[in-house]
């Protein structure tokens, strides 16, 4: 095991990848702009990408994202109930603001 600023931590290892030019300079431009290795990105990237797919995560962004959807599913509503209101108060001769 390595040892780092005293820490315990698995080996490393190399992962690698073939992948298209303009790709690759996009790639080191990220990684200007975060001012970050080429390694150092992707490694993050990759830890990013566990998060959201680790289940509880994915568990917990579904239950938000339904949650959003039935908060715009009671907007919706809402919305059609005042253009039905609308309506009839133009009907009735009335104005609205």
């Amino acid at each position: 095991m390595n040892q780092a600023k005293g820490r315990v931590s698995e080996p490393k290892v190399v992962v690698s990848a073939k992948i298209e030019p303009k790709l690759k300079q996009r790639l080191q431009e990220l990684c200007a702009e975060a001012n970050k290795t080429e390694s150092e990105f992707v490694r993050d990237v990759l830890k990013d990408c566990a998060k959201m797919t680790d289940p509880d995560s994915v568990r917990s962004m579904s239950r938000r994202l339904s949650a959003v959807e039935r908060q715009l599913e009671r907007l919706a509503a809402v919305e059609r109930k005042l253009e039905v209101l609308a309506a009839l108060v133009i009907e009735a001769g009335g104005t609205l603001p």
